[in-house]
């Protein structure tokens, strides 16, 4: 398993999907300027998780996306190996070296393996209810600031 920044930053754009479900679609640009991505990157993101089955989309003007699975049928872990297809800590490589297969298997193959259990046991539903649920975060500064922006956008666009 390889910990990259697309598959943390794939994590986010789930949690915020979560929390922002009951607000309809979630568009590109809402979500790149939130994470301070580029809306390129953020795109990238989206298809990914869109091709893992996560997210589903709705094209056209008013179009974004939203989530697919219930959050709690997402695992950090599976989220992770969408992103990046790598299993296991290191490479393992093809090493006649007694010593190097003695290392890897008792050192990166066991921590992986650990890794894996530990980030398999957390969902998307878990990290939000580790804040007190969406009810709380809807409480915090963040989310509030978000629905600003989010208002100020719409009445410049005359909706």
């Amino acid at each position: 398993m390889k910990l990259t920044t697309k598959s943390r930053y794939a994590v986010r754009v789930l949690v915020g999907c979560a929390i922002f479900e009951d607000r309809g679609l979630i568009t590109v640009k809402n979500a790149s300027r939130h994470l301070q991505l580029s809306p390129k990157y953020i795109e990238t993101i989206f298809i990914e998780l869109k091709k893992a089955n996560y997210i589903t989309s709705v094209r056209g003007h008013r179009g974004g996306y939203k989530l697919a699975l219930r959050p709690e049928d997402i695992t950090i872990y599976s989220v992770i190996m969408a992103m990046e297809p790598i299993d296991g800590l290191a490479p393992r490589r093809d090493n006649p070296d007694a010593l190097s297969r003695f290392v890897y298997r008792e050192v990166w193959y066991r921590a992986g393996a650990e890794l894996k259990m530990f980030l398999n046991d957390i969902s998307i539903a878990d990290l939000i209810e580790e804040k007190g649920g969406i009810e709380e975060i809807k409480k915090t500064d963040w989310y509030k600031d978000y629905n600003k922006e989010e208002l100020e956008e719409k009445r410049n666009l005359g909706l």
